[in-house]
């Protein structure tokens, strides 16, 4: 099984050319448009890897990060 890696971005073109990007180098991608939508995702199935933009309406991305490590430390 490959690696899944969650790229979350608020702005859809960058979500999908990264997602585009990592697809062609081999690995799994899930996407989210929000820190929110993120957070649910990773509870129910944990990637491998979170690539995430920082500045996103609502929670940022330095908050996603932070509320996940607890939970998942590494």
């Amino acid at each position: 099984m490959k690696p899944t890696i969650l790229v979350i971005d608020d702005e859809v073109r960058y979500r999908q050319l990264y997602a585009e990007t990592l697809r062609g180098a081999g690995y799994e991608v899930s996407t989210a448009g929000s820190a929110e939508e993120a957070e649910a995702s990773v509870l129910a199935s944990p990637p491998a890897m979170i690539v995430s933009d920082v500045r996103m309406p609502g929670m940022d991305g330095i908050e996603f990060l932070k509320r996940i490590a607890a939970p998942y430390p590494h």
